[in-house]
This record gives C-alpha cells, structure tokens and sequence, in this order.
C-alpha cells in the first residue's frame, strides 16, 4: 500500500489496482499490480525488495528490468490494450527506483508463438486425466480452510506415538 501511494503520489496519474486478467481469449492472464491511467495506459508492476537489492537497482536501475523482463512483458502481451509497464522498486526511506519499459516485439512475438502451445498441450492433458479420471473438480481452498488442514494434522501428529515424544 505504502508503494502504491507513493506512485499515486508523483502525478495526476489515476493508478487502478486489479487482480486477475485475463487475455482476451480467457485461456491466459496475469496480475499487474495497477492499471496506470486511460489516455496513453500503462501497467505498474511494485517491487519491495530487501535493503540490499534496492541499493542494487538504485546504482543499476537495468538490472531491475532484466530481473522483471518476462514478466512485465508477459502483463503486457495479456494486456494487450496496455502500452508499456513501469517496474518500481521501493525500499521505506529510500528514493523509489522506477523505470519504464515499452513492449519488447521479440518477446511478444515469442509469446505469441508459444503460449497458445503450452495452453494446447494443458487442455490436452486436462482431456486424458478426465478419460483417465473422470470429470475433474477444482475446488477453491480458502486461507481458514487451509489453516483448519494444518491445526488437524499438528493435532494428528501429536496424537501419535512419534509426536507424543516430541
């Protein structure tokens, strides 16, 4: 939040947190951590690294890019009505590191070339596990519930001769 506020802050730019995106054809997406403006749009991605590697992209902002490049890319090959992403790299009491990238052809077009491949291979592998299996459920698993998993297997563990030990 603290981030966010801070790119809110350097402009009139109306920043749009979102969550998940998908491309136009919903087989693929991502989730850019802000929509930025509406005129000449862009995408933000936050980065709130350790000290250490802060002070790194502060004194090689392109190693910023380099580490993000794929990924920055990709948000922008799913947001395809997005023209360049901004990477920010923000450390509290330190100058934030942004720096703006446009859509890099090369990796558009290899994603262009790849992704509906690997989206292929995945729908044919979801059809011979339904053969093999039957019709697959994917059941959404909530934080409590998850939390609710772990408690009952500690409490499991420790009922057990082993935990009892313990």
């Amino acid at each position: 939040p603290l981030a966010a506020a801070i790119i809110n802050g350097l402009g009139d730019v109306e920043t749009l947190a979102v969550g998940f995106v998908l491309a136009d054809d919903g087989n693929a997406g991502a989730s850019p951590d802000r929509l930025v403006g509406d005129e000449y749009p862009g995408l933000l991605e936050m980065k709130c690294p350790s000290l250490e590697t802060h002070v790194g992209y502060m004194l090689d902002p392109g190693s910023l890019v380099a580490e993000y490049r794929i990924q920055t890319q990709g948000q922008l090959w799913v947001c395809r009505d997005r023209e360049w992403s901004d990477i920010m790299s923000y450390y509290p009491g330190f100058p934030a590191v942004i720096v703006r990238r446009r859509e890099d052809e090369d990796v558009l077009k290899a994603l262009d070339l790849h992704i509906p491949t690997f989206i292929q291979t995945m729908l044919l592998c979801q059809v011979s596990l339904q053969q093999r299996y039957g019709e697959l459920r994917r059941e959404r698993v909530t934080a409590d519930a998850r939390l609710e998993s772990r408690r009952a297997a500690f409490d499991e563990f420790m009922d057990s001769p082993i935990g009892g030990v313990v």
